[in-house]
């Protein structure tokens, strides 16, 4: 494996909006295509591609950057779904973490879950976010991550 975050830009983002969740996930996440459009509009996103080698398998989308607060928010990740199980969602998330830290001063992480996502609640719970016992105004739990000194 050699994996890699590339931004998302003019070259590659037909290979981010191909790519997809398996069907029961897609009412869990926003297609790729919508992240990239949001991003585009909405100062503040940064989009993503996960590649391992040459190939983008996965995507990821975060900002929301609060200098005061020291937080961001991991808006999206998702691997495509033929590249699902594989490990790469585990091996990910980490390098993301890593990038965000680099890029900012950073003291939490946050991201929300849909309720019923009981994979990705598990998921990000074993990398260490913990519930805030909010939900967004989409009725989403609220996650974090504490990342003070880490990079």
């Amino acid at each position: 494996m050699h994996l890699r975050i590339e931004q998302i830009g003019v070259k590659n983002w037909r290979n981010a909006i191909a790519l997809s969740v398996a069907p029961y996930q897609k009412r869990f996440i926003e297609p790729n295509s919508e992240s990239i459009l949001e991003a585009k509009f909405e100062e503040g996103l940064y989009p993503v591609g996960l590649y391992d080698h040459q190939e983008m398998i996965g995507f990821a989308l975060y900002g929301f950057y609060n200098r005061i607060e020291q937080t961001i928010w991991l808006d999206r990740f998702m691997i495509d779904y033929r590249h699902q199980g594989k490990k790469y969602g585990t091996l990910f998330l980490p390098l993301i973490v890593e990038r965000i830290c680099k890029e900012k001063t950073v003291k939490q992480i946050y991201l929300s879950i849909v309720p019923g996502n009981l994979k990705a609640e598990k998921f990000y719970q074993m990398y260490g976010f913990q519930t805030t016992g909010e939900t967004d105004e989409f009725g989403e739990y609220i996650y974090t991550l504490d990342v003070k000194g880490e990079v």
